[in-house]
């Protein structure tokens, strides 16, 4: 956790203040906390907070009321630079701009290659991760159950890649284990990886959070002659209390489970599988969904009504917390208590009636106070309090314009003011000014069309005087769907080192393109197109490499001023090992093999095979020069009992390059 403390100027107008700011970077990703003095002039009303990506440059502001801290939640990774200043209880004057202090949103790194859920083939494996953001060291494990290490164990430093030897081709399958490190806290991604011999879960994969309290889990066999399947999934490693399948026959590779825990505790799968009339098990361990607490809440009377009178009885539930005591604030202004101080009151008592309640359409305010472990907490109500109806708080957009419509719910206001942007009180995208009596709606146009998450704050001025009030709601922004490309298909293998890719763009509302295509996700080694126009929708890309490995192509598009990208991921046109099928255990060979190979459409102008007892040797077999036509060869004296190391070599553009199998030979 980092900490910085800013020092605030004196402000030499009708506003002035003499502060420190403290910013700290707590354990959640993308919230950043601050902490001010308050201002010793008497006309300052409230604080807003300004920032942005650059120093100097502050495009977003969150207004703070009149509270000495504030959290900037959801805040995507990055640097943000901070500052504040202070406004009166017109909103009309503000001070200048405080000094300004920055924080660094981190994203921990995480695995591009090999894909998760991928097949490891022994003996090595080379690993390769994204860098994340404000990431001070790496740290790698890899072992064969859940959090292992006995296959490697180290920091890497800066390093984005690391190579592991010795990966067993016993092992029933990989887990990787990812740390990156921010100052003093670390965060890890977890991986799993199939072995080319095994049965395992292909969804959710091993080691993952469920999705819920019901989950569709699949499996699959490679290179095992299954006859049945079991599953168990419990509280313990062996369990079944969750799930118990009985016996399924070998077409089954799914089942549905329901009933499972929503506490973010550990579920252990067991994965049963009959083998030449023999049972046998594999266990996975999983995280449990954690599903939010209910907390307490006022049940009547409902949130934002006009009150029936000036005594009114308020109900509460405790819902899903263990609540020790209650304590019941009402007044006049947020958090305050003129009208009413119940004091402590007793954790059985769920109702209060308050007399004295003001019956001018002036606001009341509420504060259900609990204690739960010792601790005070509360929520806050506000009678009557007005809200936006259209759109439905909560629901995505439909297009880069919409009209807000709100209601007063008899509340007696004297102005309104609009705002909406990407964070809690920002007003980047519309700020409508102040707006007269009477007004019940405001039209927002340019309004991103990305799905990201857009916050609408409506202020009101009680018509009794006093200070401004508001109230967020939230909404996702409308997404067009996203382009995809249409040649060649997305998984498919390259018919060359030279393509054409070809996209869609159903949105109609694409402002530009751009391309990049690399040997790793998001790379651009291979091409980089600059920026295309929106009405061109292919590209001819030559100089692909000729190895058969991944090919990473990235879209980037520009819609409404916001770049968003899709990745799509082929495989190279070089050749590859039809038979034996890579990575399988071989038996039954009489110290024989055929290999065939697949020459593809690369333009292989002669082949040279080697196998050995050790990668990249010969000292079992050494074809010399074939000609280009020639796909098969049979080895001999190939042996039982060990792992076999099969080189292919293949000359293209008069540059020898090779692709490496490792096999296993069962006595």
């Amino acid at each position: 956790m980092s900490r910085y403390i800013l020092r605030l100027q004196r402000l030499l107008n009708a506003l002035s203040a003499w502060a420190s700011l403290a910013l700290a970077i707590p354990a959640a990703a993308g919230d950043v906390t601050l902490a001010w003095d308050a201002s010793p002039s008497p006309a300052a009303a409230g604080y807003t907070i300004h920032y942005g990506p650059t120093s100097g440059n502050y495009i977003q502001s969150v207004d703070a009321g009149n509270q000495l801290s504030y959290t900037v939640s959801g805040l995507a990774p990055g640097v943000y630079y901070f500052t504040v200043s202070a406004y009166d209880a017109s909103r009309t004057l503000a001070s200048p701009y405080s000094n300004e202090a920055h924080a660094v949103v981190g994203a921990k790194a995480q695995m591009v290659s090999p894909t998760a859920g991928s097949v490891l083939t022994p003996p090595a494996a080379t690993f390769q991760w994204d860098a994340g953001i404000g990431v001070d060291e790496y740290w790698f494990w890899l072992g064969t159950r859940a959090g292992g290490t006995d296959l490697y164990n180290s920091s890497l430093g800066t390093s984005l890649s690391t190579t592991v030897n010795g990966l067993p081709a016993s092992a029933s399958g990989f887990y990787a284990t990812l740390f990156s490190r921010f100052g003093q806290r670390w965060e890890k991604a977890e991986s799993f990886y199939a072995a080319a011999r095994s049965v395992s879960f292909t969804s959710p994969l091993p080691g993952a959070t469920l999705s819920g309290s019901s989950v569709q889990f699949a499996w699959a066999a490679r290179n095992v002659a299954v006859q049945a399947w079991w599953l168990y999934l419990g509280s313990q490693a062996g369990a079944k209390n969750y799930y118990d399948s009985g016996s399924l026959p070998a077409s089954t590779q799914s089942a549905a489970v329901s009933g499972i825990p929503t506490d973010g505790s550990t579920v252990y799968a067991r994965l049963w599988y009959r083998v030449s009339d023999a049972w046998k098990y594999e266990d996975y361990t999983y995280h449990a969904f954690l599903k939010s607490p209910v907390l307490p809440a006022i049940v009547a009377p409902p949130a934002g009504q006009t009150l029936s009178g000036s005594t009114v009885t308020f109900t509460w539930a405790p819902n899903d917390i263990s609540v020790e005591s209650w304590w019941l604030y009402v007044g006049t202004g947020r958090g305050q208590s003129n009208l009413l101080d119940s004091r402590e009151l007793p954790k059985t008592q769920l109702s209060y009636a308050v007399p004295g309640l003001p019956t001018t359409g002036a606001p009341v305010f509420v504060r259900l106070w609990y204690r739960a472990s010792g601790a005070w907490s509360y929520r806050d109500y506000q009678y009557p309090r007005p809200e936006i109806i259209t759109p439905a708080p909560g629901t995505q957009l439909q297009s880069s314009s919409a009209v807000f419509n709100w209601t007063a719910h008899g509340f007696a206001g004297a102005g309104w003011w609009f705002y909406v942007g990407t964070t809690p009180g920002g007003r980047e995208i519309h700020d409508s000014g102040r707006l007269p009596v009477g007004t019940t709606s405001d039209t927002v146009n340019g309004l991103p069309l990305n799905g990201q998450p857009l916050y609408a704050r409506l202020w009101y001025l009680p018509a009794a005087g006093g200070a401004w009030l508001y109230d967020d709601f939230q909404f996702t922004a409308f997404s067009p769907s996203a382009p995809a490309m249409v040649t060649p298909t997305p998984g498919t293998k390259l018919a060359g080192p030279t393509a054409t890719f070809a996209w869609n763009d159903d949105s109609g509302t694409t402002q530009a393109w751009w391309l990049h295509i690399g040997t790793s996700l998001g790379a651009y080694n291979i091409l980089n197109s600059g920026s295309i126009p929106s009405a061109t929708t292919s590209r001819d890309v030559s100089g692909l490499p000729v190895l058969s490995q991944p090919i990473y192509v990235r879209l980037w598009y520009l819609r409404t001023g916001i770049w968003a990208f899709t990745d799509f991921v082929y495989t190279g046109a070089g050749p590859s090992l039809q038979l034996p099928v890579p990575g399988t255990v071989l038996s039954n060979t009489g110290g024989s093999i055929t290999f065939q190979w697949d020459p593809s459409s690369t333009a292989v102008t002669s082949w040279w095979l080697y196998v050995g007892t050790t990668s990249g040797a010969a000292d079992i077999h050494d074809s010399g020069r074939l000609t280009a036509d020639t796909h098969t060869r049979t080895v001999n004296g190939v042996g039982v009992g060990k792992t076999v190391y099969v080189r292919l070599w293949f000359l293209v553009n008069g540059a020898w390059q090779f692709l490496d199998f490792p096999f296993a030979v069962l006595n």
